[in-house]
């Protein structure tokens, strides 16, 4: 799930109804044996009452580098994380265990689209910034349930930013990548990045996954049946098998654009002919729930919240 509104600078996380109902979400799916992870959107701190900013100009900062110690930018980032780490607190059993989640903070961090992509930042400037974000979350305010998802876009395109940018084995616990194409070139993409991630994972001892991906604009334009096969899963299991999980992009409430299909469009049934297979793995695949997370998450009890 994408990190959203808890950046305002009223922001209380225990009275926000969104928040709270999130932190709800992710208890229950996780007591079901869900893994939960969360991509965070930051706005740019530079315009910190702008919504949805995340995606602006520099406005003449180095953004990522002014978000350190005695930094222009320091207090509004750091009250930002604070108010992450009242929200990973609501996500707690009943016994007061934290719910453990991967984090993925600054994806595509090699592209310019984002605030802390290449177009207002150095390499050194974002090694820089994600080693403080990493300490301040981890150290100073104690959320030791994460694990740490790097996750550049597109690493066969972009193969040497995809190793410069590494912030290190003792700040990556996954190693990952996004990536989004049209359907003529999907498949092979996939094939390219697969080698590229899962030779960079190994070295490294690091888990590989695809943390983002789908056909660009959704796959509704895709008439394939078989596509969830035949491009996903197949290309998959022939180059990188070793990927630990993959994630989809959302499906919009409109649904004109979605990226996983429901019963009755084009897509389905090669979609449940992928749920079905012998190589993958879903929530409730008695494969995945003898696991010891599984086991473990689900003989927790839901904190009971009025």
């Amino acid at each position: 799930n994408y990190l959203a509104g808890l950046q305002a600078e009223e922001n209380d996380v225990t009275d926000d109804a969104r928040t709270y109902e999130l932190a709800n979400y992710a208890i229950w799916a996780a007591q079901k044996g869900a893994i939960i992870e969360f991509s965070w959107l930051a706005n740019n701190p530079a315009f910190p009452d702008v919504a949805d900013s995340y995606n602006t100009s520099c406005d003449g900062y180095a953004l990522l580098a002014e978000l350190l110690p005695g930094r222009a930018l320091n207090s509004v980032w750091v009250k930002w994380l604070d108010h992450l780490t009242d929200f990973f607190n609501e996500m707690k059993f009943e016994d007061g265990t934290k719910v453990p989640f991967i984090f993925r903070p600054f994806h595509e961090m090699t592209e310019f689209w984002y605030w802390w992509g290449t177009d207002c930042n150095t390499v050194d400037e974002f090694l820089a910034a994600w080693n403080y974000t990493r300490w301040y979350l981890e150290v100073e305010k104690g959320n030791d349930q994460i694990l740490w998802m790097y996750a550049p876009s597109k690493p066969s395109d972009l193969p040497e930013e995809f190793e410069e940018y590494y912030p290190g084995d003792d700040q990556v616990d996954i190693v990952a990548w996004d990536r989004y194409s049209k359907n003529t070139t999907y498949s092979s993409y996939i094939e390219k990045d697969c080698a590229k991630v899962v030779a960079m994972a190994k070295s490294h001892n690091k888990v590989a996954a695809l943390a983002e991906t789908g056909i660009w604009e959704g796959i509704q334009h895709v008439h394939n049946e078989d596509w969830f096969m035949s491009d996903f899963l197949n290309p998959v299991i022939s180059e990188c098998p070793q990927l630990a999980y993959a994630m989809t992009y959302t499906n919009f409430y409109h649904q004109s654009e979605y990226f996983v299909p429901s019963k009755g469009q084009k897509t389905y049934s090669g979609f449940v002919d992928f749920h079905d297979s012998v190589h993958s793995v879903f929530l409730g695949d008695e494969l995945w729930s003898a696991t010891g997370y599984s086991e473990d998450m689900t003989s927790r009890t839901m904190k009971r919240r009025n």
